[in-house]
């Protein structure tokens, strides 16, 4: 009986010990971050940080360069853009995500998707993406270019002359795309016909958009030998007094504000290209080379000219005509331009390039990420597999000796 008792205590013992000793083992499975969790938590878990923790940590992420990405802006008749940022190279993974700056203004409905409008997990550093700076972005495949958009609230400005301006200032590159209803904007003041394209490349963006509202025109009838003419006019302000002297080929008027933009559509049977403008003031009717204005004449064709000025005080404006032979000599240069232009585009048309389309099935994607994931949880895998190995045969050893 005594000696039962004392078995039945030593196998107590025993049991005691290897559950000890599979306990301490156990521990060595278990990821340090659970320990260390408060102190030195991934960054790839941005998402379960505190605003706090987002801020102190947001130094810690990558900036992606303002060069290495694309910027657009869509721009309407409407106070509110769109903006798109473009990433196209470069492959990252949840645990080193990047980040990129939010244009300045107030901005809101953020998405991040590819081309085939698949959404990408995303977040930002302070408590709202509204109240952020910086989008973070937990992932990118190599393969796939990255969207991000988002609108820009009350961007764009209308005046009281029915204008939508804004004043850009910014140090990137930019694409500013128009609306498909605006033919022409004005940029610093001088206009550019995009009735052809989608819009403008604005280097180290630094410039004055402005675009009317509405395409109300002005319309000044004109007799001239029995026949009639129109000259349209498209103005921010009032035109006063509109007059044509025939005898000099002198159309002349008078403005209503300082900096009034104006453009004219004006027939060729009237006034011959290229235009002089002056601004006067008062009784001044005498036209001096120091009475000259900058114009910008941006579209001509066999049926009329059009032309842009913006007089920065109240005045006279006089816009003469040229001589026949001052026109044929301006017809003649402007018909070489646009030749050496369709030999330069012939010379240089790039051929035609196919697109293609390469389909990549999910476990081939699967793998590419295993092969692209991060080398710290390469390591710790290994470290964690020798871990195992080593302690099971520490385990089993312990129990054949304990045994016998």
């Amino acid at each position: 009986m005594q000696k039962w008792s004392k078995l039945q205590l030593q196998n107590k013992k025993l049991n005691g010990k290897i559950f000890l000793l599979i306990f301490f083992t156990s521990l060595l499975f278990v990821p340090p971050q659970i320990f260390a969790q408060d102190e030195e938590r991934d960054i790839g878990l941005w998402q379960h940080f505190t605003v706090e923790e987002r801020k102190e940590r947001i130094d810690e992420v990558v900036e992606i360069p303002w060069n290495n990405h694309k910027i657009t802006l869509e721009v309407g008749k409407h106070s509110g853009v769109k903006v798109t940022h473009v990433i196209e190279s470069g492959f990252f993974g949840n645990s080193d995500p990047r980040m990129i700056k939010i244009l300045p203004g107030e901005h809101s409905n953020l998405y991040v998707t590819d081309k085939d409008d698949d959404s990408y997990p995303f977040f930002w550093e302070d408590e709202t993406f509204e109240k952020s700076e910086y989008v973070i972005l937990q992932s990118k495949l190599s393969q796939y270019d990255l969207f991000i958009t988002y609108d820009l609230e009350n961007y764009m400005e209308i005046t009281n002359d029915g204008l939508w301006v804004k004043k850009i200032e910014l140090q990137e590159d930019i694409q500013i795309l128009f609306e498909d209803d605006l033919n022409t904007v004005y940029v610093n003041s001088r206009p550019v016909d995009i009735s052809n394209a989608d819009g403008i490349n604005c280097i180290g963006c630094n410039v004055n958009i402005e675009f009317f509202d509405k395409n109300i025109f002005i319309i000044k009838k004109i007799l001239v030998d029995d026949y009639g003419e129109q000259v349209k006019i498209l103005s921010s302000g009032e035109i006063l007094n509109f007059e044509f002297n025939k005898e000099i080929n002198e159309i002349y008027f008078e403005t209503e504000k300082n900096n009034q933009l104006i453009t004219l559509d004006i027939p060729l049977s009237l006034i011959l290209y290229p235009l002089s403008v002056y601004l006067t003031n008062g009784d001044d009717d005498t036209l001096d080379q120091e009475d000259k204005i900058r114009k910008t004449e941006f579209f001509h064709d066999g049926n009329s000219v059009k032309i842009s000025i913006k007089p920065e005080n109240i005045g006279k404006i006089s816009i003469i005509g040229a001589t026949q032979d001052e026109y044929q000599d301006a017809l003649s240069k402007i018909n070489e331009r646009k030749e050496q232009v369709s030999e330069s585009e012939r010379d240089f048309a790039p051929p035609q390039i196919q697109e293609e389309l390469i389909e990549v099935d999910e476990t081939a994607l699967a793998f590419e990420n295993w092969k692209k994931s991060s080398p710290n949880d390469s390591n710790n895998n290994v470290i964690f597999g020798i871990v195992g190995v080593i302690s099971a045969i520490i385990i089993v050893g312990i129990i054949i000796k304990l045994k016998k």
